[in-house]
């Protein structure tokens, strides 16, 4: 997930050119862009959800493969590893586009927002493990670590969900400051 975004302006039989948040013009542009991009993201996110609540059904009811579980797994995994970085960059106050409108309420909202589909994939993920045999999980195809690179920072190991608890997911959202300093990345860490 991007953690900022720069948009370039391609008009016709014309070199393309940064657009100037601080040009009137190109601002009504930039804002309009960004609008795009939400309404696009919203779509995607919500055919996407749509799509893991089949796979979750079809997994449910033993209709998946050893080995389309084993992939479901791997997916779920890696995308709530990423949903648990942005959450941490949330919380940092770091990140200044994050989805909502700068007031603190609707920033919170936000938060929650993103705290709670993580949530719904770490107990999906658990639910896919679940299914893997345990020979698969011991011959290594199912894993416990992932190597992960975020932007410009250091490769690291993130652990992947284990404890099937509220408390394990929770334990396991925090761990992800870890993987914040793990990478390189400073961060001050606000109070609220």
């Amino acid at each position: 997930m991007l953690s900022r975004a720069s948009y370039d302006m391609l008009p016709p039989s014309t070199a393309p050119r940064q657009l100037d948040p601080g040009d009137e013009d190109d601002g009504k542009m930039i804002l309009m862009a960004s609008q795009l991009v939400r309404i696009v993201s919203r779509a995607v996110e919500l055919s996407a959800f749509s799509w893991l609540q089949k796979e979750v059904n079809a997994l449910a009811q033993g209709q998946k493969t050893e080995r389309g579980t084993v992939h479901l797994m791997r997916q779920l995994g890696r995308t709530a590893l990423n949903l648990r970085w942005r959450i941490c960059w949330l919380e940092s106050g770091k990140v200044q586009s994050d989805g909502s409108d700068g007031s603190g309420r609707s920033r919170n909202a936000y938060l929650d927002r993103v705290k709670t589909l993580c949530q719904i994939l770490y107990v999906y993920y658990s639910i896919a493990r679940r299914k893997v045999p345990a020979w698969t999980a011991d011959d290594g195809r199912a894993e416990k670590t992932v190597r992960s690179k975020y932007g410009d920072g250091r490769p690291i190991d993130e652990t992947l969900p284990h404890d099937e608890s509220l408390g394990g997911f929770e334990c396991w959202l925090k761990s992800g400051d870890d993987m914040i300093r793990d990478a390189g990345f400073e961060r001050p860490f606000s109070a609220g």
